[in-house]
């Protein structure tokens, strides 16, 4: 049996920046940001520079079965496999996953509200 490796920590750091983010999200785009700009931040912080993550490796998936999607190119490298497949980052970035596609469905429901935000905060 493998030990598994716990993030929980680095999770913690993030979070609570994470949901003020999303709470203050204008659109569906700026929920997709917020998610990759974090989940991004949050794997930086944990491999420092032992795995290389571009912007573009993780993305939130709207529509389907999976809430992100993780490219194969990260998937693939060495540094990155072992922790993926021995820690509890799938949890955790599921957890970023369902509260960023929880904004993004209430926004994408109610755009009327998005629309008069903006409109209220150009005056």
């Amino acid at each position: 049996m493998t030990k598994q490796i716990s993030f929980s920590k680095h999770e913690n750091e993030v979070l609570h920046g994470f949901r003020n983010k999303m709470n203050t999200a204008e659109s569906t785009e700026d929920v997709k940001k917020f998610f990759n700009y974090t989940v991004i931040k949050l794997l930086n912080d944990i491999f420092e520079d032992r795995v290389k993550i571009d912007s573009e490796d993780i993305r939130l998936k709207t529509d389907g079965k999976k809430s992100y999607l993780i490219e194969d190119s990260l998937l693939k490298q060495e540094g990155f496999q072992n922790i993926w497949n021995n820690s509890d980052i799938k949890r955790i970035l599921g957890t970023f996953a369902d509260i960023s596609l929880k904004r993004y469905k209430h926004l994408e429901t109610n755009p009327e509200k998005t629309k008069l935000k903006i409109k209220n905060n150009t005056r």
